[in-house]
């Protein structure tokens, strides 16, 4: 099993759609198209907004908006490498238009911690986002991510403060939101019934609206059912995630690549290795995407893919990926990873090669 997706909060303009062709009209729009999952007319519109915005003069208010809600549009569909940049020229801009619009900024530290949160650039997403809650101790969505973050980071009774200080002064349209991320909490605390109720009241909400997110609220239930053993609904629940994203052009997200890996890992229990192995492949590909061949997630993909190798018989290509989870887990943590060096030495024994199998063991001695 992988680990349970993060709920995505970011804070752009999400309203019904509008008339009209004025500025404003068009930010609702994409930012509509977006809630819906029509990701790439929302890019068109988002891509117009932008160039114009590079027009304008650099006091003009609307640069800064038009680079964090594009910002916005490039988290939800994966590029992360785009989202970096429009955030960081939406903080530019607003510094250059020497705005004062404290709803404003903390909207662009608050997306920007959940970048650097998915990047896994724990110490400046906890920066961003403790910033945001300190120019607008108002934002729920502000709350909502720094809970996020304190979650990423372990610091789940702190996390629990922040979730439900937001979830409190949230309005209506982020409910949904701080619903995913306190249920989010609530299961890595072992509460899994609480959470259950919360993503299912998310799920209901998201399914009226027919809301995008609910991609990532059913990602999350397969991860429940998936510890509860009751495969059918996990299965179900991993699917119906994949097809939304799909379905609607997203890119491969950290979220996307842990439910393949999640729907990999249930068809592996339900003994059906012939569709179990192209998934896994999936995962990794959209890890290599989301994240780089050098991350912590990647490495996980990889580890889980030599644990079904080493199940069905293939030791020689298990052993392969383990080596080389080995080697990134060990240059991000400065030291060998334990759980995976004994994996690696019951596979090298297995393959009757004992004095590799010494060898790698003798780093944990």
């Amino acid at each position: 099993m992988y680990k349970q997706m993060f709920a995505v909060y970011l804070a752009s303009t999400m309203l019904v759609f509008a008339a009209g062709n004025t500025w404003s009209v068009r930010i609702q729009n994409a930012a509509e198209l977006d809630r819906m999952g029509r990701f790439s007319e929302a890019g068109e519109v988002y891509s117009s907004i932008v160039d114009e915005a590079r027009q304008l003069p650099s006091s003009d208010p609307r640069r800064s908006e038009a680079f964090n809600n594009a910002g916005s549009h490039a988290y939800y569909t994966g590029d992360f490498t785009a989202a970096d940049s429009f955030y960081s020229n939406a903080l530019r801009a607003y510094k250059d238009a020497k705005e004062d619009n404290k709803v404003k900024l903390a909207s662009i530290l608050a997306n920007s911690a959940a970048l650097y949160k998915a990047e896994a650039r724990y110490a400046e997403a906890e920066k961003a986002a403790r910033g945001a809650v300190a120019v607008n101790a108002s934002a729920g969505h502000a709350w909502m991510n720094l809970a996020e973050v304190y979650r990423a980071e372990g610091k789940l009774e702190e996390a629990e403060t922040a979730a439900r200080e937001g979830l409190e002064i949230a309005p209506a349209t982020q409910q949904d939101a701080g619903m995913q991320t306190l249920a989010g909490i609530l299961r890595q605390r072992g509460r899994y019934d609480d959470a259950l109720a919360l993503y299912n009241r998310a799920l209901k909400s998201e399914e009226e609206r027919n809301s995008a997110s609910a991609a990532t609220t059913l990602a999350n239930l397969a991860e429940i059912y998936m510890h509860r053993a009751e495969w059918s609904k996990a299965e179900a629940a991993a699917s119906r995630a994949l097809q939304i994203w799909e379905t609607g052009g997203v890119r491969a997200t950290p979220n996307m690549a842990a439910t393949y890996n999640n729907l990999a890992q249930i068809r592996k229990m339900q003994g059906r290795y012939a569709e179990a192995e192209p998934l896994y492949r999936k995962a990794l590909a959209a890890w290599e995407t989301a994240v780089g061949k050098n991350h912590p997630d990647y490495a996980k993909g990889l580890t889980n893919l030599a644990d079904f190798f080493h199940a069905t018989g293939n030791d020689r290509a298990a052993d392969e990926l383990y080596r080389r989870a080995a080697e990134i887990l060990s240059a991000s943590a400065g030291e060998p990873d334990r759980g995976l060096t004994a994996r690696r030495v019951e596979v090298l024994h297995a393959l009757g090669r004992h004095t590799d199998a010494q060898r790698v063991a003798n780093p944990l001695r």
